[in-house]
């Protein structure tokens, strides 16, 4: 269960030296620097990926830092769910488990519960003839 930090060392990051402090005061028992030299294959981000065990926390200074595109994100999040791994981004301000940030939250981010969000008012044509309407809501009138 160890603390690991990762910072992605980009040209122009101001913020380099505030958050390998934030990282080092947090309890990260190494912080990772990844060099611009190595930005194409990041060979440092996938060795701390592939050495993540059960009950890791893996901390970066925002995801747009340490992560490429939402696919990427995605692939990521969902390792350390399968790892049960905390994710924490500090200028993102997200803790997967809530704690560190509570004021920020899914709610307070735009994201309703599933009794809140709008459900679509039409119709899908889910096959070859118009009969074979998916019910998404109220059917437009057809004249």
């Amino acid at each position: 269960m160890a603390k690991v930090g990762y910072i992605f060392k980009a040209d122009r990051y101001d913020g380099f030296e505030a958050d390998k402090e934030w990282m080092q005061k947090y309890g990260c028992v190494q912080v990772i620097e990844e060099l611009v030299e190595n930005e194409a294959l990041r060979p440092r981000w996938k060795q701390l990926v592939a050495n993540l065990e059960r009950g890791d926390e893996i901390v970066v200074a925002k995801f747009s830092n340490a992560l490429r595109g939402s696919r990427e994100l995605s692939a990521f999040i969902e390792l350390c769910r399968i790892k049960v791994v905390r994710i924490i981004s500090i200028h993102d301000r997200i803790d997967s488990r809530g704690k560190l940030f509570p004021e920020t939250t899914a709610a307070s981010r735009g994201s309703r519960s599933p009794r809140e969000r709008p459900q679509p008012m039409y119709w899908i044509c889910s096959g070859r003839y118009p009969k074979r309407w998916r019910y998404c809501g109220i059917r437009p009138h057809m004249s």
